[in-house]
């Protein structure tokens, strides 16, 4: 049986990338940092949930539809897709890259906020982030399956995480949304 110390571990090993990822979203104070900051999660989320669509032990609910309506909503330009990552098949690396995910969701919670504050929704611009925190139990409910997971590998977990925030530090860094248009 898995510990808290998997917790505490995923969280030492993966603060440094956190803190590098979180500055590279940035803030949004406006449409157009919002924009990119939208381009670069549907990005994001385009490589990274096919990715998990198999998995057995956990499952995020899917954002992109809100995304591409959200994109919608703000007359934003549809940028080419990038090709998804390899399928996480592996369980343990499985928990580590929905730790992640789930963990975006506290996050989104603050977006939330800033996305309000420049008069963007739930129904308007803002689907995805209301969505993504609009469950205030999935941290709980995958807190205590990642306590109860057996036959877990803390160093695959441990990869499985990082490698999901590279990914997302890599497009985050990228800055794709400078080129979109119309917001």
């Amino acid at each position: 049986m898995v510990t808290m110390d998997l917790r505490a571990d995923l969280r030492r090993a993966t603060a440094a990338v956190h803190e590098e990822l979180d500055a590279s979203v940035g803030q949004f104070n406006d449409r157009a940092s919002y924009g990119r900051y939208l381009h670069n999660t549907l990005a994001f989320r385009e490589r990274i949930e096919p990715a998990l669509a198999q998995s057995t032990i956990w499952s995020t609910p899917s954002l992109l539809d809100d995304l591409h309506a959200d994109r919608d909503d703000l007359e934003l330009a549809v940028l080419p897709a990038k090709l998804p990552v390899n399928a996480i098949t592996d369980a343990s690396r499985q928990i580590g890259a929905f730790y992640v995910l789930e963990g975006s969701c506290l996050g989104a919670r603050l977006l939330v906020r800033r996305a309000e504050a420049i008069g963007l929704t739930g129904l308007f611009g803002a689907r995805h982030l209301a969505a993504q925190a609009g469950d205030a139990g999935r941290w709980r409910n995958f807190l205590s399956l990642l306590d109860r997971a057996e036959d877990l590998d803390p160093a695959r977990a441990i990869d499985g995480a990082l490698a999901v925030f590279e990914v997302a530090l890599a497009i985050y860094t990228e800055k794709i949304g400078e080129r979109s248009q119309g917001v």
